[in-house]
Order: C-alpha cells, then sequence, then structure tokens
C-alpha cells in the first residue's frame, strides 16, 4: 500500500514539475517577445530608421519551432535524461526490497507512468 501511494505521488510530483518548467518557458518567451516590441516601438518613436530596420530584422529572424541537427541537445533535453536515469536507479533499488514478483509490476506501472 505504502509502495502505490509513493509511486502515484511520484508520478503526479513529476507532472506538477514539468508544469511549472513549462510555464517558466513560456513565461520567458513572452518576456523575450514584449523586449522586443517595445524596442521597435522605441525606435519608431525615435525617428531611428536604421534602429527600427535592425530590430525588424532582428524578430523576422527569430525562430521558434527549430529542428536539432545530430547530436545537438537543450537544457530540457538532459533534464529529462538525467530524471530518466534517476528513474531507473529508484526502481533497481526498489527493486532490491519488493519480493521476487512484485518487482515486476513495479517496472511495469512506472514505464507506463
Amino acid at each position: 500500500m505504502v509502495v502505490f501511494i509513493e509511486v502515484f505521488a511520484f508520478f503526479f510530483l513529476r507532472l506538477y514539475r514539468a508544469s511549472l518548467a513549462e510555464i517558466k518557458y513560456f513565461q520567458n518567451e513572452i518576456t523575450n517577445l514584449e523586449a522586443k516590441c517595445l524596442a521597435l516601438e522605441f525606435t519608431i518613436l525615435a525617428g531611428d530608421k536604421k534602429a527600427a530596420s535592425k530590430v525588424v530584422d532582428q524578430l523576422s529572424r527569430t525562430e521558434r519551432n527549430f529542428v536539432l541537427k545530430k547530436n545537438e541537445t537543450t537544457v530540457e533535453l538532459e533534464k529529462s535524461r538525467l530524471d530518466s536515469q534517476h528513474v531507473h536507479e529508484v526502481v533497481s533499488t526498489m527493486r532490491d526490497f519488493l519480493p521476487s514478483g512484485k518487482h515486476k509490476e513495479l517496472t511495469r506501472s512506472l514505464k507506463q507512468g
């Protein structure tokens, strides 16, 4: 019973942490776009056409849905990889404490979640 509650809590804690990371990511994106739009507004109000042209050029180059090339990674991918390794370590540690038939059920349920 305790193991089930712990696995259940662990699953929802991971979901909560992932949702917080997504919120942080999107807030950062919104802040970046607001800063660029503010720079564009400032250059237009100042009448500096050369600076406005540079800001517009920079805005048009911004790619939000880029594709990673081979052997490239991101911070989020590395975090995910480390989390996966941690889960496998926890499962292997818990396997030592469970009777032989129970560890297969635990491993199967963790892979599904």
